[in-house]
């Protein structure tokens, strides 16, 4: 008898068990459902704990995430990609402002002891790099990113810290009615030093920052892809100086295409998702691309430390790579995380870096810019001066 009532209570105990862990399941899922019908779609791909951190946005007083990131077309890309989405869901609003951060502005902010922006663009690998030596980076929480690390593509990076939201490639671009596409043009990075067959002016940018500056001498000068690193700054500079003269310095994204456009560029190297923009308003833009050796910068969101809004600002950061949010960040610019390929557009798969882009591209060190970028660029400005 005794045997009985032990045997029936370890039934009971069982059931007990059961239900506590189905409850617990039906608790950890019923975030989702406890949204209203019309919003449950902006929750496709979203993880039980994100869904969970957007209800408790909800449920809470609203507020304002600040969000600084270059802006632009890229602002406009990501409202529609996620910020609209994240308000809808949380109440919350998303305030864009530009342009992006660099080191000592977050050293600054983060000094202030009260940060006037909470997610932002870092601008390059290195600088996340730097910035999570340095302290100035809120942890990510796990709980939200693992499941989002999980799926992150080959090739994409992220840290405890950061993640990338986009590689920017520092592609090629030429004037077709200069050459046009029929005939002789350019089809590799370092024509902008072949000047026997193109002859013109060259459009570069004005800064270290992962559009080949000094990478694409280097390779003009005959450095093979495998052999780059450590970068001999010298001899870039050394390249540099033969086309000197044909050389126009431009400083914002908006310059590097319409410079060329306007033909006072022949061919320059520009961001991939400005020529994205371009082509996705008219398709007859009179631009040639190349991607071949065409440098891939790594351009991480972070969020600064010591905000106040630090769970709305994990909450927002984590909604952006839902993978359906990030296919619309790429089907509407180019930028973006491939999460997953499947739902790419034409658009898309012509302008994202996806895997097939990879072995064409020509990495940046992160850790060579970390240890030598302030150097490099005294060596880059002093050469400038001459």
């Amino acid at each position: 008898m005794i045997r009985h009532k032990f045997k029936r209570m370890a039934s009971i105990s069982a059931v007990a068990l059961l239900s506590v862990i189905a409850c617990g399941t039906a608790d950890a899922a019923s975030s989702r459902d406890k949204f209203p019908k019309e919003l449950q779609p902006l929750l496709e791909g979203a993880s039980d704990a994100l869904t969970d951190a957007l209800w408790e946005l909800r449920q809470g007083p609203s507020g304002t995430v600040v969000w600084k990131d270059g802006g632009g077309a890229l602002g406009e890309a990501e409202r529609k990609a996620y910020w609209d989405g994240f308000e809808k869901l949380t109440n919350w609003k998303v305030q864009n402002v530009a342009p992006s951060a660099n080191p000592p502005d977050v050293e600054a902010q983060v000094q202030s002891g009260d940060p006037q922006f909470d997610v932002f663009e870092t601008k390059s690998g290195a600088n996340a790099m730097l910035e999570q030596q340095q302290n100035l980076l809120e942890p990510l929480d796990p709980k939200l990113f693992g499941p989002i690390f999980a799926k992150f593509p080959k090739g994409y990076l992220h840290s405890t810290h950061w993640l990338e939201y986009t590689k920017s490639t520092g592609i090629l671009i030429w004037n077709t009615k200069r050459w046009p596409k029929s005939g002789k043009h350019p089809t590799d990075i370092t024509d902008l030093f072949n000047t026997k067959d193109f002859p013109g002016k060259r459009c570069l940018y004005k800064f270290l920052n992962a559009t080949g500056t000094l990478e694409y001498p280097l390779l003009a000068d005959g450095v093979p892809k495998d052999k780059l690193w450590p970068l001999d700054v010298n001899r870039a500079l050394k390249k540099l100086d033969t086309i000197r003269n044909d050389i126009v310095w431009w400083t914002g994204g908006a310059q590097s295409v319409q410079l060329v456009l306007d033909g006072e560029c022949d061919m320059g190297v520009t961001w991939h998702g400005r020529a994205a923009n371009l082509f996705k308003q008219d398709p007859n833009t009179p631009l040639g691309v190349v991607w071949k050796n065409a440098e891939v910068g790594n351009a991480p969101f972070a969020i600064v430390k010591g905000t106040k809004r630090a769970k709305a600002a994990q909450a927002a950061l984590a909604y952006a790579y839902t993978p359906k949010n990030m296919c619309t960040l790429l089907n509407t610019l180019g930028y973006g995380v491939p999460i997953d390929e499947s739902c790419l557009t034409d658009f898309a798969k012509t302008w994202a870096v996806t895997a097939d882009k990879i072995p064409l591209i020509l990495p940046v060190d992160n850790d060579w810019y970390l240890k030598h970028y302030a150097t490099a660029t005294d060596q880059f400005n002093a050469w400038l001066q001459k």
